[in-house]
């Protein structure tokens, strides 16, 4: 991939999350210039609705605010994490209470599923079109 890729981490404050992902980045040589990586705390409405109109992609859990969010103002490709494993239905990795919402985006913004094992063969797809 040879465009500059900026991916957004909302980490929640949660300064060990922070600390990894610098030192990951620090220590790495094989580190790709074209990928800068902002990690973020909350953002309000105000900041996150702006990125997510200009994002390519957005991998998101499916909550409440958040679908209608991206219901209002996505435009690129919808990926909704699951902590299911490949093998099993990947519904059956998220909080019940977000499944119908996972389900509504797939419908009406032709979101995936995504969890560790099928990220990077998403983010091909993604980048090779």
């Amino acid at each position: 991939i040879e465009k500059t890729i900026f991916l957004f981490i909302y980490i929640a404050n949660e300064n060990d999350l922070f600390n990894f992902i610098y030192e990951s980045i620090k220590n790495n040589i094989n580190y790709p210039q074209n990928l800068k990586i902002i990690p973020m705390s909350f953002q309000d409405d105000t900041t996150i609705a702006p990125l997510f109109f200009r994002s390519d992609a957005t991998i998101t859990r499916s909550g409440g605010s958040t679908i209608l969010e991206l219901l209002a103002v996505a435009n690129g490709k919808v990926l909704i994490h699951s902590e299911g494993k490949l093998k099993q239905n990947l519904i059956k990795g998220m909080p019940y209470w977000e499944v119908g919402n996972a389900l509504y985006l797939k419908k009406f913004k032709n979101s995936e599923l995504v969890n560790t094992d099928n990220f990077v063969d998403q983010l091909e797809l993604l980048f090779s079109s």
